[in-house]
């Protein structure tokens, strides 16, 4: 099963052994929202008699269960997720928890024979997008001219759904402008809320924390409500199904604007069917583009899903952060370097990360949504109001350009735009960039996702080298498909189980792992736009004495410049 960045499965994950799975539907309801000093939402209306269902089963329902479950290691602790739709018109995410490829293979063909499953995929891992903390100003606030865009909305009467790491209840910038939320990570639906990590608390800080009340920083929407929805656990990691899950609750339970300031390399159908649910109910859905521009800048998801508008990060300059991912997928850009907001424990900090851009554009959706109703409008207003940035036109460094509150305003009858005033640096130097690239000018976001590429076969001639302490693996690209990118991994044996390596993205074809003595496992899979293929695996043994010739011809090596790395055997079966 693929990971994303960031930790291994948390203590409050819900597992129980192959024999004793079961599916565990979590259904919200309005009694799940008390909340002590903090107001219910209504929650929303299912369809009914002859209206249309709100979503439809995808590919996934009908492909074989070996190939939804083909990522899942021999031994390995999975979830297997599905979105369903009751016969009221209810959207809810079932998810078995199972051990092994054979197991995930049997839930995934249980879930695909219930008549109400629409999607259902193996859940990935989650994590927060931050970069490390660096400055102590908010500049962004006067850079996109926020006081004069207050002055046709500040947000009012709009929900903003903070799918995140939770939120500080007591935090005094925060406290006023709360509303109901849920928490999805563990067992259930819970109310009570905290957040362990801090990353949810700044992002709704950036997004709506409280305004003219002499305390802390201001909001990009000050007075929009926040809804934390805790997706993610106290290490800022977690599963897609409990991301899908809480995009879902705040659907329906009254958000207006869904803001996901996380995501990882990975497409997912499951989450990209709740992504279809929000904005089918008139949701507005921004999400950070990724920070590994240096880590070989992978498509990064939820944001590269249709609908969605990905978000870039800019720095007091202008200029695109260094970190912050490139790609026709990216949408928009905002501020995302040195952002000051709260952290739990009336406290404030400055980070950097796309995760601290993205509640910018969040924040300014809910500025338009006091004023507009239709969120397709509001996208389409959002990316048509830009300042451009970089070479003329849309680009893959800033998307459309810089978010312009005021611009966008003034598009919707909100007051007239004048122009932006120059941008003042910082003291202290900022992370630089230039875009290279350029792309066909944006479209407006379309709720109907556009046919991908076939998906790519598994990779072929899996090889392994040994030079010192590190096993180099090597493969060639499965024919007839075109790739984006490989996910590897190895993994100690350890008697009957496998302790695995988080899976490492490279855009080539091969990749590096530090090892030591033992049989190590080994898998590979390729990715495009259409998803996952199915997985390269194998067993290599590592000897003394393969270590001591590995070691030996790497010291040869250094006195000569001329070995070469050392063959280990490598036994593949492909999948």
């Amino acid at each position: 099963m693929p990971i994303f960045s960031l930790d291994g499965i948390g203590g409050r994950v819900r597992m129980r052994r192959v024999d004793e799975r079961r599916a565990t539907t979590v259904m919200t309801t309005v009694a799940a929202l008390c909340v002590a000093g903090i107001s219910a939402l209504t929650p929303g209306h299912a369809y009914a008699g002859d209206q249309s269902p709100p979503l439809t089963p995808d590919r996934t329902v009908s492909q074989p269960p070996t190939r939804v479950a083909a990522q899942v290691g021999a031994t390995e602790v999975a979830r297997v997720s599905a979105v369903q739709v009751s016969p009221e018109g209810a959207v809810a995410v079932v998810t078995q928890r199972v051990r092994g490829e054979e197991a995930a293979t049997a839930a995934v063909a249980d879930l695909q024979s219930d008549p109400a499953t629409v999607s259902v995929a193996v859940a990935d891992r989650v994590s927060v997008l931050t970069d490390d903390p660096e400055y102590v100003r908010q500049w962004a606030m006067p850079r996109l001219r926020l006081p004069e865009a207050w002055q046709a909305s500040t947000g009012s009467g709009v929900t903003v759904a903070v799918v995140d790491t939770g939120a500080d209840p007591t935090h005094p910038d925060l406290a006023g402008n709360l509303v109901a939320g849920a928490d999805v990570v563990g067992s259930g639906v819970r109310t009570e809320m905290s957040d362990g990590h801090g990353h949810g608390t700044h992002v709704s800080g950036t997004v709506a924390a409280v305004t003219g009340n002499s305390v802390g920083v201001a909001g990009v929407a000050p007075d929009a409500k926040v809804m934390p929805v805790k997706v993610l656990d106290s290490s800022g990691s977690g599963y897609t199904s409990d991301v899908a899950e809480g995009v879902i609750y705040a659907a329906d339970h009254g958000a207006q604007v869904v803001n996901l300031s996380l995501g990882g390399p990975s497409y997912n159908s499951v989450l990209a069917q709740a992504v279809d649910y929000a904005r089918s109910r008139g949701v507005v859905v921004v999400a950070a583009a990724g920070n590994e521009r240096q880590a070989g800048n992978p498509t990064t998801y939820p944001a590269a899903l249709p609908g969605v508008v990905a978000v870039a990060a800019t720095d007091s300059t202008d200029a695109d952060a260094s970190f912050s991912n490139t790609g026709s997928y990216v949408d928009i850009a905002a501020p995302g370097v040195s952002i000051r907001s709260t952290l739990p424990g009336a406290r404030y900090v400055s980070w950097s990360g796309t995760s601290m851009a993205t509640p910018h554009v969040a924040g300014v959706a809910a500025l338009l949504r006091a004023r507009v109703s239709s969120a397709t409008e509001i996208e389409d207003v959002l990316l048509r109001s830009t300042t451009d940035l970089g070479p003329v036109g849309r680009d893959d460094a800033y998307g459309a350009g810089l978010v312009n509150p005021v611009a966008a305003l003034a598009a919707v009858g909100g007051g007239s735009p004048t122009p932006p005033p120059s941008a003042t640096p910082s003291p202290t130097p900022t992370p630089t960039g230039s875009p290279t690239t350029t792309s066909p000018a944006p479209q407006p976001p379309t709720t109907t996702p556009p046919p991908g590429p076939a998906l790519p076969g598994a990779p072929t001639a899996l090889r392994a080298t040994l030079s010192g302490r590190t096993l180099t693996l090597s493969w060639t690209p499965p024919a007839g498909s075109v790739v984006s990118r490989y996910s590897a991994r190895v993994g100690k044996l350890g008697g009957r189980a496998i302790q695995w390596r988080s899976w490492t993205v490279t855009a080539g074809t091969s990749a590096r792992f530090a090892v030591s003595k033992g049989t190590w496992a080994v898998q590979v899979f390729a990715t495009n736009s259409a998803g996952n293929g199915p997985t390269a695996s194998g067993t290599t043994t590592i000897t003394r004495s393969s270590l001591k010739a590995a070691q030996a011809a790497r010291a040869a090596k250094a006195r000569s410049q001329s070995l070469r790395a050392a063959p280990v055997r490598l036994v593949v079966r492909g999948r």
